[in-house]
């Protein structure tokens, strides 16, 4: 069983951009209360902070997604081009997150 970075980076971004778009996080921090809970986000603990369950959510998914993939699988233009994949994936994420960034 071989990790492959690339399929990794691929994962791992692709995750992170639709789990976000689907709020799909699986852990939630309560920093007022110092609380985590695993699921849907509670309505009776204050602010929350999602973050980690999307990292922890991608991280998962891009785990997987190099372990099971192989490295010739990947085309070889996504292999030479990956970085670029990266920079309009986070470019992406940024503009998903546009309304946090300006306070809107």
């Amino acid at each position: 069983m071989r990790f492959s970075a690339h399929w990794f980076t691929l994962g791992f971004c692709l995750s992170y951009a639709a789990i976000l778009v689907f709020e799909l996080g699986v852990i939630t921090y309560y920093p007022i209360t110092g609380h985590w809970h695993i699921g849907a986000p509670l309505d009776n603990e204050g602010p929350a902070m999602h973050w980690y369950g999307l990292v922890t959510l991608a991280l998962i998914v891009g785990g997987v997604v190099a372990v099971v993939l192989k490295e010739q699988w990947l085309p070889r233009l996504l292999r030479q081009h990956n970085v670029f994949i990266v920079w309009v994936l986070m470019l992406a994420t940024g503009w998903l997150l546009r309304g946090f960034w300006l306070g809107a």
